[in-house]
């Protein structure tokens, strides 16, 4: 599991959108590494209020590894391997061993790919991945 900590910045009936810190590589001692990531850290989630937090609460956040793990598998590991594949089958589908029509080929099975990743995304995106789990400050 991996918990996150925001605050309330809008409310809505059933809905809430938090204000997060990303986690830094650094860990926000932008000294060490130089990049100034953790000024530009932010993030702004749509969540569903169960809890019932008002604007200016504290609340913690969960989602589980797999959920953020098969996401980053599906975004940097999918097109790469389909780009691979599709350049290997390209020598046994078209009998040739031509480098232009393999990389060709292997892109064109990458832009399909991206294209199923798009459709996922639509889809994934009715599908919560965080879930509010405990307001800490205010209460009632």
């Amino acid at each position: 599991m991996m918990k996150k900590f925001g605050v309330v910045v809008h409310q809505n009936d059933n809905s809430a959108v938090l204000r997060i810190a990303r986690s830094t590589s650094c860990g926000g001692n932008c000294n060490k590494c130089g990049s100034h990531c953790a000024e530009q850290s932010k993030i702004e989630i749509n969540i569903e209020n169960k809890l019932g937090a008002e604007i200016g609460d504290y609340v913690e956040v969960e989602s589980t590894s797999k959920r953020i793990l098969g996401t980053a598998f599906l975004v940097y590991i999918i097109p790469v391997l389909t780009l691979i594949l599709g350049m290997l089958l390209s020598n046994k589908i078209f009998n040739t061993s031509n480098e232009l029509i393999a990389l060709l080929f292997g892109l064109v099975m990458m832009f399909i790919a991206f294209i199923g990743i798009h459709l996922y995304d639509r889809y994934s995106q009715k599908q919560p991945i965080f879930t509010m789990t405990k307001v800490i400050k205010g209460q009632k």
